[in-house]
């Protein structure tokens, strides 16, 4: 019940980041994947998006929590 009312509240805090409203996905990836790796408790986060034709998946965002430190491969 905890993991769930955790889950709620960062849907609800994803959903007022500045970053969604602009459309700016680079931020907004940072944003999430710090979110994420504090509710689920996770390490490491990734986020990945399809190419522009979508034939290869590229990271955008690599987040490591112990050091907070943000990275990604082009």
């Amino acid at each position: 019940l905890d993991r769930i009312q955790r889950q709620f509240l960062a849907i609800g805090r994803v959903s007022q980041l500045d970053a969604l409203m602009s459309g700016d996905v680079e931020a907004l990836a940072r944003e999430i994947a710090v979110l994420a790796a504090e509710v689920t408790g996770c390490e490491r986060v990734n986020v990945w998006l399809f190419n522009p034709d979508e034939t290869e998946l590229h990271c955008i965002e690599l987040y490591e929590a112990t050091p907070a430190q943000h990275s990604h491969r082009r």
